[in-house]
């Protein structure tokens, strides 16, 4: 369940994008305890929900049936960069992380 506890202050959730051959892939990430959530979608490779304990390690990658609109825009004006993703600060600013 997130949060844990309903009655405590809104969630943390964080933004990041990033662009990797035609592939626009957009990623909010939250912590629940010692787990790590990276809820993504991406115009090409699918949407799902990557699991990782608290070393980082995945434990799980459960796909989407279908994509999920996603709003970047949106979702970048209102969360805080990202900064745990493998791109750290990069993939937050207005343009997608592409590796340059």
């Amino acid at each position: 369940m997130f949060p844990e506890d309903p009655a405590e202050a809104k969630p943390s959730l964080f933004f990041s994008h990033e662009q990797k051959k035609g592939d626009y892939r957009i990623s909010i990430r939250f912590s629940n305890g010692l787990y790590n959530y990276r809820v993504y979608s991406g115009s090409q490779s699918g949407a799902g929900v990557e699991v990782a304990d608290a070393a980082r390690r995945r434990l799980a990658d459960i796909r989407c049936a279908e994509r999920p609109e996603m709003f970047p825009a949106y979702l970048q004006s209102n969360l805080p960069c990202d900064a745990q993703n493998p791109h750290g600060a990069a993939a937050c600013k207005e343009n997608p992380y592409t590796g340059k």
